[in-house]
Formats: C-alpha cells, sequence, structure tokens
C-alpha cells in the first residue's frame, strides 16, 4: 500500500473503515486526464458554444452556467476536447484560494472547457466519478491544494502529478455511490438553510428595486413608530405632562409643507414640528488639519469611526490642534457627529452620539457636530429621528453631489423638519425604541451564526463521508446479510491490473477525441415543449437556472425562452420562477410532484 499523507481530512490507513484501502488518484483510477486549451478569441452574446472556465466550477463544487464565454465551433472541433456527463472538472490555475475546486460535470450536452481547466475521467469500475469529485473537492475546502500548489506571479497551479498523487480512501464501489448519493441528499437540505437565511439576513436586488432584509426593515419600522409617537401612546393616555417643549421656531402643521417627506407623516395632536435649527446651540464643521495614526496630538474622530450609529475608536488619528482650536472642536458628553460629505448616499447623514469618554476628543472637517439645546431636544431622540425614515428622506432628498460626493451643509441640517413631544416622552422613545432594536440585534447575531454553521455542514458532512461515517458500510452490510464483497484492497488490485493492461491517457494537449463526443443520455432532438417538461423532470436540482436548463436542450435561446414562459403561465406545469439570494439571480424551481 502507498504511503499516505494529511490532506486535511485525517485520511491514514488505521482511521479507514474495515474493508475501504487508501491509494492515490494515479494508481491505475484515471482513463484519461487532460488539460483544457486556450482560445483568445471569445463573447458573452451567445454566438459559437460555451467554453467552460474557472468561474463556471462554484464553491459549492457544482456546474455554474450562469456567466458563459462562448467560442466558435470550429475553434472547439479543432481542439478535440469537449466534456460528457461523468466527467470530473478541476480547476487546476487560479488563485491560491480557489485552485482546485472541482465538480461532476452532470449535463447532457458537451462542451469544450479552457486550459485553466482539467478533464479527469474515471476508469470504470473503480471511483465512482461523483464520489471521486465530492472527494476532490473536499480536499479543495480543506486547503490540501492551496498547500500544494505550484505559487506564480500573480496565480497559482495544481498540475498533473501533483492531482495525481492526491491521496484517496477507496471504499467497496457499491459503497461509493451510497455515499455520494447521501452527501447530494445532506447538500441539497444545507442549500435550503441557506437560502433561507439568506432572505432573512441580506439585502438583495429584483429588478429595479432594493429589498432591504427582514432586519432592516423591522429596524427601519421601529424607528417610524417611534417618530409617529406610536410606542408611547400609553404616556399620553396616563400622563398630564404631554406637551411638548418650547421652540424658538415652532412649525404649525398648517404652515409645513407635507412635500417635503416623502412619506405621510402623522404625529399626535400633543406634538409639535420643529425646524433643527431652533434646537441647536451649536453647529459646527470639523478640523481639515493633518492626522496620523501616531498618537501624538488629540484625537480627532473622522467617518470612519462611525459605526452602524455608534463610534468606533478601534481606528483613530491624532491631530496637533492648538489651545484655540481645541475649545473650538472639543467634544462633549451629547454631542451629535453627523457625516457630511460621502461618496454613498446611504452614508452620508449617518450619525452617532459622543458619550461619556476621559479625555479631549476633537472631530474632522467631513463631520459636522451639532450640540442640541437640551430643553427641547434630546441628543438620542435627535439620532433616533436622523436615523428613521422621515430623517433620512430629508437628507437623501436635500443632499447635493459634486464630484461623485455627497455633501450636507448647515442650511441642509437647520432645515430638517422634527416631530417634536416632552422630554419626559423623547425619554420613553428612545427606551422603548432601543429595546426593541437589541432584540433585533441578538436575533441577527443567531441567524449569522447559524449561516456560519451551514457553511460548515459542507466540509464536515464531507469529513463523515470520507470517514466511513455516514452510511454503513459494505462490510457491515455484508456481515448482517451473510454475503461476501470486493473489499477496497481487491478492487485496488484489480484496476492495477486492468491499468496496466490500457494505461491511462495523460499527455498535455493529447485529445482523445477529434469529434464531439455523443452524451451517455441523448438531447431531445426537436425542441418541444413536452421535451422541456420532461427535461425538466430531469434536472438534478429541483432549483436551476435558466443556463443549466438550456444546457440540456437544443434550439436557440428564444425557442426555449417562449417555452419556459409559457410553463410558467401553465399552473398545472409545477414550474415557478423564484429569486436565488445566493447568486442574486432569478431561477426556476420544478415543484416536487
Amino acid at each position: 500500500m502507498p504511503g499516505t499523507q494529511d490532506t486535511g481530512f485525517a485520511i491514514v490507513p488505521d482511521q479507514t473503515p474495515e474493508g475501504w484501502a487508501v491509494a492515490t488518484l494515479g494508481d491505475g483510477f484515471i482513463e484519461d486526464l487532460q488539460p483544457g486549451f486556450a482560445c483568445g478569441v471569445h463573447n458573452r452574446e451567445g454566438a459559437g458554444v460555451p467554453h467552460l472556465r474557472p468561474m463556471n466550477v462554484n464553491t459549492d463544487g457544482r456546474i455554474d452556467l450562469d456567466t458563459l464565454k462562448y467560442i466558435s465551433a470550429a475553434a472547439a472541433e479543432k481542439a478535440g476536447k469537449w466534456l460528457q456527463r461523468g466527467d470530473i472538472l478541476f480547476n487546476n490555475t487560479n488563485s491560491a484560494e480557489l485552485v482546485g475546486k472541482t465538480a461532476l460535470y452532470d449535463l447532457n450536452e458537451s462542451f469544450p472547457f479552457s486550459n485553466h481547466m482539467t478533464r479527469v475521467r474515471i476508469r470504470e469500475g473503480g471511483l465512482n466519478p461523483h464520489f471521486c469529485a465530492l472527494l476532490l473537492h473536499a480536499n479543495w475546502l480543506s486547503g490540501d491544494f492551496q498547500d500544494r500548489c505550484n505559487q506564480h506571479v500573480s496565480q497559482a497551479s495544481v498540475g498533473r502529478e501533483t492531482l495525481l498523487q492526491t491521496p484517496i480512501p477507496v471504499p467497496p464501489f457499491a459503497e461509493q455511490k451510497r455515499i455520494a448519493s447521501a452527501v447530494e441528499a445532506l447538500r441539497a437540505r444545507i442549500d435550503n438553510v441557506r437560502e433561507r437565511l439568506a432572505r432573512v439576513i441580506e439585502d438583495r436586488k429584483e429588478g429595479d428595486r432594493d429589498i432591504p432584509s427582514i432586519f432592516k426593515r423591522f429596524r427601519q419600522s421601529v424607528l417610524a413608530a417611534a417618530c409617529a409617537g406610536q410606542l408611547t401612546t400609553h404616556h399620553r393616555e396616563d400622563r398630564a405632562d404631554v406637551h411638548p417643549p418650547c421652540v424658538r421656531d415652532v412649525c404649525d402643521v398648517r404652515d409645513v409643507d407635507l412635500d417635503e417627506l416623502r412619506r405621510p407623516a402623522d404625529i399626535p395632536e400633543t406634538w409639535t414640528w420643529g425646524r433643527l435649527g431652533a434646537c441647536l446651540e451649536d453647529l459646527r464643521y470639523g478640523t481639515s488639519v493633518k492626522c496620523t495614526f501616531e498618537g501624538e496630538g488629540v484625537p480627532v474622530l473622522r467617518v470612519p469611526n462611525i459605526a452602524s450609529g455608534q463610534l468606533d475608536l478601534d481606528e483613530l488619528k491624532y491631530g496637533p490642534l492648538t489651545t484655540r482650536q481645541l475649545e473650538s472642536l472639543r467634544l462633549r458628553q451629547g454631542d451629535v457627529i453627523v457625516c457630511r460629505t460621502n461618496g454613498s448616499l446611504d452614508l452620508v447623514g449617518k450619525a452617532a452620539v459622543f458619550g461619556n469618554l476621559p479625555g479631549d476628543y476633537a472631530f474632522a472637517s467631513y463631520l459636522i457636530r451639532l450640540r442640541t439645546d437640551s430643553s427641547t431636544l434630546l441628543p438620542d431622540y435627535l439620532h433616533l429621528v436622523l436615523s428613521a425614515p422621515i430623517g433620512r428622506d430629508q437628507i437623501e432628498q436635500r443632499a447635493s453631489t459634486t464630484a461623485g460626493q455627497y455633501n450636507l451643509n448647515r442650511e441642509i441640517l437647520r432645515n430638517t423638519l422634527l416631530p417634536i413631544p416632552s422630554l419626559r416622552e423623547q425619554r420613553e422613545l428612545v427606551d422603548a425604541a432601543s429595546a426593541l432594536l437589541a432584540i433585533a440585534d441578538r436575533l441577527e447575531k443567531r441567524v449569522i451564526l447559524a449561516r456560519e454553521c451551514a457553511e460548515q455542514l459542507t466540509s464536515g458532512i464531507l469529513r463523515r463521508a470520507y470517514l466511513g461515517e455516514l452510511v454503513p458500510t459494505e462490510s457491515e452490510l455484508a456481515s448482517a446479510s451473510g454475503t461476501s464483497f470486493e473489499s477496497g484492497e481487491q478492487l485496488l488490485v484489480r484496476i492495477k491490473a486492468e491499468a496496466a493492461v490500457a494505461p491511462s491517457k495523460t499527455g498535455r494537449g493529447v485529445a482523445t477525441k477529434k469529434t464531439r463526443p455523443r452524451s451517455k443520455k441523448a438531447v431531445p432532438k426537436k425542441l418541444t415543449k413536452e421535451s422541456v417538461v420532461d427535461t425538466i423532470k430531469e434536472m438534478p436540482r429541483a432549483t436551476f437556472s435558466f443556463s443549466e436548463l438550456r444546457g440540456r436542450l437544443p434550439g436557440d435561446y428564444d425557442e426555449i425562452k417562449d417555452i419556459v414562459f409559457s410553463l410558467l403561465d401553465d399552473e398545472s406545469s409545477g414550474l415557478t420562477q423564484c429569486f436565488d439570494a445566493k447568486s442574486r439571480k432569478m431561477c426556476f424551481k420544478r415543484s416536487r410532484s
């Protein structure tokens, strides 16, 4: 038995189950190992045939046809290197992090492939191709190929000899198929979990609409409810001191141009409208003095120090401010700091409240300090309004643009409309909103943790699979039934003997076929609605992209599209369209029936 090495999956002889063997991929299992070919003339418009490249094997170890480059059929025929169903597609050149990702080629249609990919064709009866593809991808997940690849200036590669020397466990042949089937069933369940988690936590686009995550919508709803007095209804019912404070420039509701607000802004009768400028003691720009990370001088807060509505002091810069400058720019507890310039409209106007921090702090010129009149406006309530839809709408609507930067000035902020309740109710609104937002934060952390666990499940499942812990072993089944079986050791001896008679073809540039091979399962000769329905039923996954479906059918793009959309209109077809949150693209879903 050849020596083995640790590939990150602890493949060592004393840990393999009874009836298994340990070998290398080059121990007679390969019938044909060929890199693809380069073609500098290509297009994305669909002229010619798809030329599969590293982007067409995704990090889940599956063929992905969402993004394709096409080459002429003549160039493909001349190279004579085609994929057929059951081949393994190995990414031999990429970044060090991505080189080695692998997928089983499970399409009926034959496509050519680039020189950055290697076609691995398994000798029949030795390794199950699906089992082998999953094993190679498991090695990629473990970092094995990153450790063994050749590092170049801007990319990394895994050569043929390195690939052939990859250690592999060899279960009995029937057990390999059971392992592959069990892994796929579990991966389908993991995919479902990922999609559901993505719908909860990730922002996405659908057409021209941005669809925020559930948590983002919840937070905005809480802030909107607070600004409309919906979180403190009990306060106004139970207490008499519900009148708002005296504001120097109170706006009667009849004087408020509600066209300034993008959405309805009803407030309780006991509240009033006021301009922000009437509720401030001071509004000031920061310093433009050059600051460094060296730690000499006064810490100066910048735009990066405002994160998610709070101060982040991890990356502080320091500036040499004079005593006079510091007197003017010193921050004190309760000051509200607002970002006035940013290249992103979502970030301009973001704010944070300065807390009770020891020592002196100043602020940079891209920030504005708002110091509230404590008799009319609480800093935390102002921060709440600026973060709520009613505040964000005014900021985004009025921000000016210069050289790709969005800007706020003093006048925009002074004229911002605020719904103003009594000081006591402001405190209660802040407390109620903070409690609800804290719940959202805790739930979001749990969902993020669940997503991280889901990402780790695949590698964990593959590790268990290749340690013989996922399905009953052939040895256990044979013992229970009193029958014999071909062990991994016996399989290895047989395959080596067959390989000695018919050596594998691993020469660089040697094409095994000069013509496009027939698929093991023929593509329908004629495109009909019935043939499309049959092909949809045969798709390996219930959720699939149009490109994946197109790769299994004859006919041009428009013909297939017309039939698919006619099926979508027919409820009895069981075909629906859905959004794939992971790829951020529309796809199709086949009903279980």
